[in-house]
């Protein structure tokens, strides 16, 4: 807080405009490929667990052993019966291309910004003939 001329106080700020963030490639992960997968083994094999899960008298454990061993098991049968693939970490952006990507390293290059030397404004390096060509450029 900075003391203003009058009774009230001025807050002053220190923004900084451009985003900080750092871009995480998307982790690999498991798809199911229900369409190659054993329904009826699957069915089969969730059927039979129900069967023995009431069996085995599930209001002695609580609720959360009876979701994790019912978890379990249908993990357990879905990875048996139902084939899967990885994924592929994606490392860029689908909708940044190479030619945008290019452009945008570019602006941050100190080459990029236009420099104007003798030889491209007079056409040649003599001073003195510089000299009288800048003059009659910034008296028009």
């Amino acid at each position: 807080m900075t003391p203003g001329i009058s009774d009230h106080d001025a807050v002053l700020f220190d923004v900084v405009m451009s985003p900080n963030y750092k871009f995480t490639p998307k982790r690999p992960h498991k798809i199911y490929q229900w369409y190659k997968g054993d329904i009826a083994g699957l069915r089969d094999s969730i059927s039979t667990f129900a069967s023995t899960y009431v069996a085995s008298d599930p209001e002695a454990n609580t609720v959360n052993e009876n979701w994790a061993l019912i978890a379990d098991n249908i993990l357990k049968a879905i990875d048996k019966y139902i084939p899967s693939i990885m994924s592929k970490h994606k490392r860029h952006l689908p909708w940044v291309s190479r030619s945008l990507k290019n452009s945008v390293n570019r602006l941050g290059e100190p080459e990029s910004h236009s420099t104007i030397t003798i030889t491209s404004v007079c056409g040649t390096s003599h001073p003195d003939v510089c000299a009288m060509h800048m003059t009659s450029i910034f008296k028009r």
